[in-house]
């Protein structure tokens, strides 16, 4: 019985993290800020009744990964630039994470 309630648990929480990079997809745009983009991201994720595993990773170009916004220095994305989306949602404890790259300029693809 306890392992059904994790598995489901677990379910939820990846169910929730790919509607997550979805939206997040949605919203990341050219001329974005990316302390903007980690908010809405992270309020996402509060909204669907589960919390960020950690503040979402927003890393451009030569960043391989784990760059947490900084609402103090903002960074704005240039049609140039390759961001790579790092999620995680987490569930009673439960976290499902993911990446995605998201690119602008179709000669990166």
């Amino acid at each position: 019985m306890t392992q059904d309630i994790n598995l489901k648990l677990l379910k939820k929480a990846g169910e929730l993290n790919l509607k997550t990079q979805k939206f997040a997809k949605k919203i990341i745009k050219v001329e974005s800020d990316l302390s903007r983009i980690g908010v809405e991201i992270d309020k996402f994720i509060l909204d669907n009744g589960a919390v960020p595993a950690w503040p979402v990773n927003l890393s451009i170009n030569n960043e391989a990964a784990h760059n947490t916004y900084d609402l103090e220095s903002p960074v704005i994305l240039k049609e140039d630039d390759v961001l790579k989306v790092d999620v995680g949602v987490s569930i009673e404890g439960y976290i499902a994470d993911s990446a995605q790259t998201i690119i602008f300029n179709k000669k990166h693809e």
